[in-house]
């Protein structure tokens, strides 16, 4: 289906609705969930650094969720185990000083 292709005005008009839709619902929603976003946000540097190598590490767990076929729980899963060892990995690496290489602290505490 071309209709929804990333070149094509239906596809950026998708894009902006979504977008929209997570903005109102980030304006709505309280101030715990308010202050989790925003601190996943602070640490999006490690997430990226590491998470390539644990999304491949995520793989091979993927055998223990053959139970379900829409692989729904694998991927809530994988995703938050490969976001928790990023920031655990982060908190490593700011404690054993490697963060000279960066010239910042790579975790931002809660």
């Amino acid at each position: 289906n071309k209709s929804f292709t990333s070149d094509s005005l239906t596809g950026l008009a998708t894009v902006l609705s979504f977008l929209s839709l997570i903005m109102w619902v980030y304006g709505h929603c309280g101030n715990k969930v308010s202050q989790f976003v925003n601190y996943i946000g602070r640490n999006t540097l490690s997430i990226l650094l590491f998470s390539p190598f644990l999304t491949i590490f995520a793989k091979f767990v993927h055998r223990f969720f053959e139970f379900d076929p829409s692989e729904i729980v694998y991927a809530v899963f994988s995703t938050t185990m490969v976001i928790m060892i990023c920031l655990f990995a982060a908190f490593v690496w700011d404690k054993i000083g490697i963060k000279k290489l960066f010239g910042r602290d790579l975790y931002c505490k809660f």
